[in-house]
Parts: C-alpha cells; structure tokens; sequence
C-alpha cells in the first residue's frame, strides 16, 4: 500500500514539473543570454522533463520495453496512420476553408531554421513522446481506479489545448487545430488504456510525429 502511495505522489510531482516546465520554464528560456540554450530551448526543456522521468518511473518505462511484442507494431502502425490521415484531412479542410495555418506546425518548421536540426528531431521524435506520454497517459489516466475513462478524456482534452493554447491569443481561430490533437490524443489514450503498456504509447506518439515531419 505504501509503494502505491509513494507511487501516485511521483506521478501528482511529476504532473506538476512538466505543466511547470511547458508553461513557464519554456518561455523563461527564451531571455536566457546564451545563445545555444536560448534557440534550443524546447530540446532542453523536454530533456530535463525526460530525466524527471528517469528519476520517478525509469522501472516502469524498462519494464515497458521488455513487455513490446513486435506482432503488435502492426496494428500499433495502423492506427498512426489512420491518425495522420485524419490529422492532415483537419489541417487541409481548416487551410481551405478558413484559410487557416497549423501554427504549432508552423512553429516546428521555423525551429528547423534556428535550432540544431539534430536536437530538434531527438526531441520531436524521442523526447516528446516519452514526456508527454508520462504526463497524458500514465500519469493522468492511471491516476484513476474507476473513472478511469474520465480521466482519459481529461488526458484527450489538456493533451489538444496545449498544443495550441500559446497561439490562441495571436488568433482564437488557432483553437479549431485542437481537433487534430483530439484525434491524436484518442488514439493514444486508447493504446495505454488497450496495451497498459505506456511504452506502446510513446512509440505511436514517436511514429505519429516522425510521419507528421515527412509530410
């Protein structure tokens, strides 16, 4: 009972370092003299959170290794398809219609002009997904023994808005691009929900991404 407990104040410690690192240490950065900490700012801030993750639950993401089944990457690789699918459908339907532009994906393609290439990918691709599945996932929807799948649309919800929640305020239109995130953020919870197994999660959020990048 004392390990469970220990556990759940980890991952409440854990919730609270990563919206604390996203929301103020990120932007805290940017005044920073130093030159290379400033233009790769997001690679350093999601390094830190990773190391977090090493600290609190290194265990569980070992273990989560050692349990991947490659028969399962199948279906794990089809469902990232079917969610990039419907991620680039969203963004052409928003661009046309509304002559709108994905601003965190705009933000991404700027980043490859100003910060290392390399550190940008390694967040993109490792990094990310391994922080934010710890967050969305593991941490916010196993927090819950009964509502369970509240807290997975709870995950779905915080998961979209802070992808676009900094360029509301440029443009309150920007809100309309959570609707890729939903998508994303479904198909993600109901891999660790389907799986209980976080590190299926991280590597469609990984395969999600990488996809996203190429296209």
């Amino acid at each position: 009972m004392k390990n469970k407990h220990n556990n759940s104040l980890c991952k409440y410690i854990y919730i609270f370092i990563y919206f604390f690192m996203t929301l103020y240490c990120g932007s805290a950065i940017l005044y920073i003299q130093n030159d290379f900490i400033r233009v790769n700012n997001v690679f350093i801030v999601y390094a830190i959170l990773v190391l977090f993750v090493a600290v609190f639950f290194l265990k569980e993401l070992i273990l989560g290794f050692k349990r991947i089944k490659i028969k399962q990457l199948d279906w794990l690789c089809g469902i990232g398809i079917i969610v990039i699918v419907l991620e680039v459908l969203v963004n052409i339907c928003l661009a046309n219609i509304l002559n709108l532009s994905n601003q965190n994906q705009v933000s991404i393609e700027s980043q490859k002009i100003i910060s290392n290439s390399f550190l940008l990918y390694l967040t993109v691709i490792i990094l990310a997904p391994i922080a934010e599945e710890f967050t969305y996932r593991f941490c916010l929807i196993s927090l819950a023994s009964e509502k369970k799948y509240l807290h997975a649309i709870l995950s779905v919800i915080m998961f979209s808005f802070m992808h676009v929640m900094e360029y509301i305020g440029g443009d309150s239109k920007q809100l309309l691009f959570v609707i890729p995130y939903i998508v994303m953020g479904i198909g993600l919870a109901i891999t660790y929900i389907h799986t209980k197994n976080i590190c299926y999660s991280i590597l469609l959020h990984s395969f999600v991404n990488i996809l996203s990048i190429l296209a």
